[in-house]
Protein backbone atom coordinates (compact mmCIF):
# COMPACT_ATOMS: atom_id res chain seq x y z
CA UNK A 1 0.00 0.00 0.00
CA UNK A 2 2.43 2.67 -1.16
CA UNK A 3 1.20 6.33 -0.86
CA UNK A 4 3.15 7.01 -3.84
CA UNK A 5 1.47 4.44 -6.21
CA UNK A 6 4.55 2.34 -6.79
CA UNK A 7 3.66 -2.01 -6.80
CA UNK A 8 4.88 -3.96 -3.75
CA UNK A 9 7.99 -5.13 -3.58
CA UNK A 10 8.76 -8.82 -4.90
CA UNK A 11 9.28 -10.52 -1.72
CA UNK A 12 6.08 -9.07 -0.07
CA UNK A 13 3.76 -9.36 -3.43
CA UNK A 14 0.76 -11.06 -2.80
CA UNK A 15 1.17 -14.49 -4.73
CA UNK A 16 -0.89 -15.49 -7.66
CA UNK A 17 -3.34 -18.41 -7.36
CA UNK A 18 -4.78 -19.42 -10.52
CA UNK A 19 -6.75 -21.97 -9.48
CA UNK A 20 -9.26 -19.58 -7.63
CA UNK A 21 -11.55 -19.31 -10.13
CA UNK A 22 -11.36 -22.38 -11.82
CA UNK A 23 -14.74 -23.69 -9.97
CA UNK A 24 -13.12 -26.20 -7.96
CA UNK A 25 -12.46 -23.64 -4.86
CA UNK A 26 -15.59 -22.48 -2.77
CA UNK A 27 -16.79 -19.15 -3.47
CA UNK A 28 -14.83 -16.23 -1.67
CA UNK A 29 -16.05 -14.99 1.31
CA UNK A 30 -14.64 -11.49 2.69
CA UNK A 31 -15.84 -10.24 6.57
CA UNK A 32 -14.67 -6.92 7.44
CA UNK A 33 -15.00 -5.39 10.98
CA UNK A 34 -14.89 -1.54 11.33
CA UNK A 35 -13.64 -0.01 14.59
CA UNK A 36 -14.19 3.16 14.32
CA UNK A 37 -11.02 5.58 15.77
CA UNK A 38 -9.07 3.03 15.97
CA UNK A 39 -5.28 3.29 13.83
CA UNK A 40 -2.96 0.59 12.50
CA UNK A 41 -0.14 1.92 14.58
CA UNK A 42 -1.95 0.40 17.55
CA UNK A 43 -1.17 -3.25 16.56
CA UNK A 44 2.45 -2.28 16.32
CA UNK A 45 2.07 -0.65 19.43
CA UNK A 46 0.36 -3.53 21.23
CA UNK A 47 3.24 -6.02 19.90
CA UNK A 48 6.12 -3.85 21.55
CA UNK A 49 4.14 -3.60 24.87
CA UNK A 50 4.34 -6.22 27.01
CA UNK A 51 2.77 -4.77 30.31
CA UNK A 52 -0.96 -4.61 28.41
CA UNK A 53 -1.54 -7.71 28.66
CA UNK A 54 -1.59 -7.41 32.42
CA UNK A 55 -3.96 -4.73 32.23
CA UNK A 56 -5.86 -5.41 29.30
CA UNK A 57 -6.00 -8.91 28.53
CA UNK A 58 -5.57 -10.26 32.30
CA UNK A 59 -2.57 -12.12 31.80
CA UNK A 60 0.15 -11.96 33.83
CA UNK A 61 3.68 -12.62 30.47
CA UNK A 62 6.25 -15.24 31.91
CA UNK A 63 8.07 -15.14 28.55
CA UNK A 64 7.90 -12.37 25.92
CA UNK A 65 10.37 -11.61 22.58
CA UNK A 66 9.24 -9.53 19.65
CA UNK A 67 11.70 -11.02 16.46
CA UNK A 68 11.96 -8.70 13.18
CA UNK A 69 12.73 -9.47 10.28
CA UNK A 70 12.15 -7.34 7.15
CA UNK A 71 8.27 -6.59 7.21
CA UNK A 72 7.26 -9.39 9.90
CA UNK A 73 6.98 -9.20 13.14
CA UNK A 74 6.78 -12.45 15.16
CA UNK A 75 5.24 -12.20 18.93
CA UNK A 76 6.80 -15.36 21.17
CA UNK A 77 4.52 -15.25 24.62
CA UNK A 78 3.89 -17.76 27.22
CA UNK A 79 1.19 -15.98 29.41
CA UNK A 80 -0.78 -17.07 32.60
CA UNK A 81 -4.02 -15.73 33.92
CA UNK A 82 -4.33 -13.23 36.71
CA UNK A 83 -5.91 -14.74 39.80
CA UNK A 84 -8.44 -12.09 39.72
Amino acid sequence: HDHEGNPPQEEVRIPEIPEWASGEWTDWKWNTMLIEGSNCRDIIDNVTDMAHFFYIHFGLPTYFKNVFEGHVASQYLHNVGRPD
